[in-house]
């Protein structure tokens, strides 16, 4: 979906809803939004999915309006105050949609660093080992354990 159809989605939604007025407060507020995030170099289709569904949205203002087409109620300082309340959503809900991100980063870092530590700890192990059983003094130790077993046997 791009920035129109969304435009066209949300009106369609509110139209008959609620007073023109706040129609065209809420059209012009997020026009803006989606213009501003693409300034900041976001790609059109990422704003889109954070906004989510137009017709969602427009539920969220005609509750807000209170369901009104007129009426005193419904004017641009109720818009205003719902284009705040929705950017405070959208910020709560990108904000979630970060810290999932951060933890499952951060859960695949430590279970790399798990197995790291593992492999390491096993290779220390097998290297011991392997120099253990290379080493002269070992064997000496083994030669002469034999030879303690040999003598203790034959008393």
């Amino acid at each position: 979906m791009n920035t129109g159809e969304f435009l066209n989605r949300l009106e369609d939604a509110l139209r008959g809803k609620v007073s023109n007025q706040v129609i065209e407060a809420n059209l012009q507020y997020y026009r803006d939004y989606i213009t501003g995030e693409i300034r900041k170099g976001r790609t059109e289709e990422q704003v889109m999915d954070d906004l989510g569904d137009p017709r969602l949205i427009a539920r969220t203002i005609i509750e807000t309006q209170g369901g009104s087409g007129t009426g005193a109620g419904s004017g641009s300082s109720s818009a205003s105050g719902y284009s705040y309340s929705q950017q405070a959503e959208r910020s709560s809900y990108r904000s979630e949609k970060k810290v999932r991100r951060i933890q499952s980063w951060k859960v695949y870092l430590i279970l790399i660093l798990i197995i790291v530590v593992i492999f390491v700890i096993i290779g220390t192990v097998f290297s011991l080992a392997f120099r253990i059983l290379l080493s002269p003094v070992f064997w000496a130790l083994v030669m002469i354990g034999f030879a303690v077993q040999i003598f203790r046997g034959r008393r």
